[in-house]
């Protein structure tokens, strides 16, 4: 009988004992999840300090390395441009905010694509010893570096130095690198180039869409005038080609026809300005895809509503048949988009690029964009819009 009890109460101990440990261990459990943020904040520090930075981490699609180079119709790929690969930042940076912000430039440009921005924290004149600048790449959720103003500012995490104008700082200013460049990461040449003047080239948006930054205009297109982009993917008589956009409108109801993407001539042909366009049109507020031949006939077919989620468009043309997807979903079907010869020289981003002056030009964020050489397969071209769907999560 005693054994017994014993035993019992043995049994009782241990059970004790077990519901102690596992208090613990749900005590223990809170505690972490309690800083998880700041866990996760720091190993994203520590990446950076290693050269690695927080928000380009390599994403495995479908379970493998998957980019446009490896997807299916990637023979015929001429051109892919993404926001994450391949950017020159200028030297100059563009301050906004209260006041003048003073004047900020690095020794030198930047060979790197991140969204680098420096906020003002602390305001004051410059090297009061009070005023205070952080630098940040997520947006400013965390800040790599804060320094105190000064004449110099040395910044190792990027190998530059900074030079600051006199003046005073104001606390909420801000100062972004624009992008003087933007390389083709296919086998070929083909570099998107930012206006001359850097207070209209293009900035870099931290963590637009998905965790991805983006491109955004400000005042100018990005264009390529050098290359055979242009003449390779859809200059000529009933060429066939596809385009591919990953891009966010900052309005879905634009005041005038506006251009996210577009093949042109700058310096006319006979008087005329062919090109073809993707773009958006005011008032029905509709997706649009445009075409000028050489004689000056143009062409335009709508459709799929305008909205400022961001969108994968696929242009494709065949023949002189044009077809226009958005997220996968047909909303122009193999309409006639006029015939003739189209001379094209320049690809051209946020605007036309037409007898060497920019129009129809359009705010937004360009993500990723991709052209082909040929009209992709029904496969080839689901392929390709599931690898950008998923990449951005649409």
């Amino acid at each position: 009988m005693e054994c017994g009890l014993l035993e019992i109460s043995g049994t009782g101990k241990s059970r004790r004992r077990r519901a102690e440990e596992f208090r613990r261990e749900n005590e223990r459990l809170r505690d972490m999840l309690a800083y998880k943020d700041e866990l996760q904040r720091d190993w994203d520090r520590q990446r950076l300090y290693a050269g690695l930075p927080a928000q380009f981490i390599p994403i495995a699609m479908f379970g493998q390395g998957v980019t446009p180079l490896t997807l299916p119709g990637s023979a015929t790929i001429r051109t892919w441009h993404v926001s994450t690969r391949g950017l020159q930042l200028t030297s100059s940076l563009l301050g906004s905010g209260s006041g003048t912000p003073p004047v900020c430039n690095y020794d030198a440009a930047i060979n790197e694509s991140i969204p680098l921005r420096m906020d003002c924290l602390v305001g004051g004149a410059r090297g009061d010893g009070i005023s205070k600048v952080g630098f940040t790449i997520d947006g400013g959720f965390s800040y790599f570096q804060q320094s105190f103003t000064a004449t110099f500012v040395s910044v190792p995490n990027i190998g530059r130095t900074l030079t600051m104008g006199t003046g005073t700082f104001v606390a909420g200013q801000q100062w972004v690198s624009p992008i003087a460049t933007c390389l083709n990461q296919a086998p070929v040449a083909a570099t998107l180039s930012g206006p001359a003047t850097d207070s209209s080239k293009p900035v870099l948006d931290p963590l637009i869409l998905n965790g991805f930054p983006g491109i955004r205009r400000t005042n100018g297109p990005l264009t390529d005038t050098t290359s055979t982009w242009a003449a390779d993917v859809a200059s000529g008589t009933n060429k066939s080609f596809t385009w591919m956009v990953a891009y966010r409108l900052t309005t879905a109801t634009p005041s005038a026809v506006g251009t996210i993407m577009a093949m042109n001539n700058n310096a006319q042909v006979g008087g005329q300005d062919p090109n073809f366009f993707l773009g958006v049109r005011n008032g029905t507020n509709l997706f649009r895809a445009a075409r000028t031949n050489d004689a000056g006939t143009a062409t335009t077919r709508d459709g799929g509503a305008l909205s400022t989620v961001a969108k994968v468009i696929t242009l494709g043309l065949t023949g002189n048949n044009v077809s226009l997807w958005v997220n996968g979903v047909i909303q122009v079907n193999a309409l006639s988009l006029g015939s003739g010869t189209d001379t094209l020289n320049n690809v051209s981003f946020f605007a036309q690029f037409k007898n060497s002056a920019a129009t129809a030009s359009l705010a937004g964020w360009l993500f990723e964009a991709m052209t082909y050489t040929s009209f992709l397969s029904t496969g080839d071209r689901q392929a390709n819009e599931n690898y950008l769907l998923g990449k951005y999560g649409l």
